[in-house]
């Protein structure tokens, strides 16, 4: 499945995605979250394959999700510890 994905502009760590060349104005996102008022495009076309593990966030969530709500409204950190010897 492609999608694109949008950023919160308030709340860097939180992300929607759609199947790739829908209309984000069509949602109503802010009654979801108020984070996501306003977003910015982050990716676009981007292919997310509930089979293939990715850093970040879940691919079959999001598939999962987007069959359906239409959209998939999530959250993608990677966390690396930092550590001495």
């Amino acid at each position: 499945m492609l999608v694109d994905i949008y950023r919160s502009s308030s709340n860097p760590k939180k992300f929607l995605s759609l199947p790739a060349g829908s209309d984000i104005k069509k949602f109503s996102f802010a009654a979801l979250d108020a984070d996501y008022r306003k977003v910015s495009p982050f990716k676009k076309g981007i292919e997310v394959d509930p089979s293939i593990p990715r850093a970040g966030f879940d691919n079959a969530i999001i598939v999962q999700d987007i069959a359906d709500h239409g959209f998939s409204a999530h959250t993608a950190e990677i966390a690396l510890p930092i550590w001495q010897r």
